[in-house]
């Protein structure tokens, strides 16, 4: 199964720390570039209060089960 999400599950699975709960379910989720910049975007603009759930969001791309990848057509 193909999973492609939008910010508002990732986001609100990340503040009650049970991010994990969608790579439990889907192993991957993929991400359209958008929604990813949108997700961090307090990180690249350097912004003095910082969520504590993007933390969760960066190690989950970098353990490879959030891909960042507009869908093809």
């Amino acid at each position: 199964m193909i999973v492609i999400s939008d910010t508002a599950p990732i986001i609100f699975f990340g503040k009650i720390n049970k991010l994990h709960l969608l790579k439990d379910l889907y192993s991957t989720i993929y991400l359209p570039i958008e929604v990813w910049e949108e997700l961090i975007y307090p990180v690249t603009q350097h912004l003095p209060n910082i969520p504590e759930d993007i933390r969760l969001e960066l190690d989950a791309k970098e353990e490879g089960w959030l891909i960042v990848k507009n869908p093809e057509t």
